[in-house]
């Protein structure tokens, strides 16, 4: 191989580099923490059949939580007259604001 002026000479040292480098190119792991790691398509969960509507959504959210105040509640002694009368406004104001809702999104008939 001919020197060329201003470039060094390759050594036995660097062609072993260039050729480990080639070699474990796969055995490299990638320390960027801005990459994540693709799962691959046997571990990827698939997709279901048909997603779920809106209306359908709703209806899961509001069920869990009742759920969850079901756990909250379970301890609490038993209300008042008083707390029952209070929480049955509360209930129907919320009933009376979907009522509304449901009423607005139907299209006119």
């Amino acid at each position: 191989m001919t020197r060329r002026p201003g470039h060094p000479t390759p050594t036995d040292n660097d062609a072993a580099r260039h050729r480990k480098r080639g070699i474990d190119e796969d055995a490299r792991i990638d320390h960027d923490s801005t990459t994540t790691v693709e799962p691959t398509p046997e571990t990827m969960d698939p997709e279901p059949a048909a997603r779920e509507t809106y209306a359908e959504q709703q209806a899961r959210l509001n069920a869990e939580a009742v759920d969850r105040w079901a756990v909250i509640v379970v301890d609490w002694p038993p209300m008042t007259e008083e707390q029952i009368r209070a929480l049955a406004v509360i209930l129907n104001r919320i009933d009376a604001r979907q009522n509304q809702q449901l009423t607005q999104q139907r299209p006119n008939g």
